[in-house]
């Protein structure tokens, strides 16, 4: 267990397995009985490594990624919104918005 923190958690120390204890010891009835201890506490320590990684300051390099970023493709000119800089033209929110408070306004807020 200590190679495996050292080697997957290394920023962690040794007060997250005794929280994760603690944590546990505390949990009444059914909550508190698992069936791989060993996964559990992986998992937790886990967590501990990711939140450290997320806090302001953080200056080691990030020992677990779920997926690499995916950049999505810049739209060609025919497909932005002429009104709204950013917007794709078929899926653009704000003109929705817009065309739905037009109708709004001509039934007097009413719908039909």
């Amino acid at each position: 267990m200590i190679a495996w923190a050292r080697e997957n958690t290394p920023d962690v120390g040794r007060a997250a397995t005794d929280a994760f204890v603690d944590y546990w010891k505390a949990q009444p009835g059914q909550r508190g009985r698992k069936t791989d201890w060993l996964a559990t506490w992986r998992n937790w320590m886990r967590r501990e490594q990711i939140d450290i990684e997320r806090r302001p300051g953080f200056r080691g390099a990030p020992v677990q990624t779920a997926v690499d970023a995916v950049v999505s493709p810049r739209p060609v000119a025919e497909e932005v919104c002429p009104a709204h800089r950013g917007h794709r033209a078929a899926t653009c929110g704000l003109c929705r918005a817009e065309r739905i408070a037009v109708s709004e306004a001509d039934n007097d807020g009413a719908y039909p």
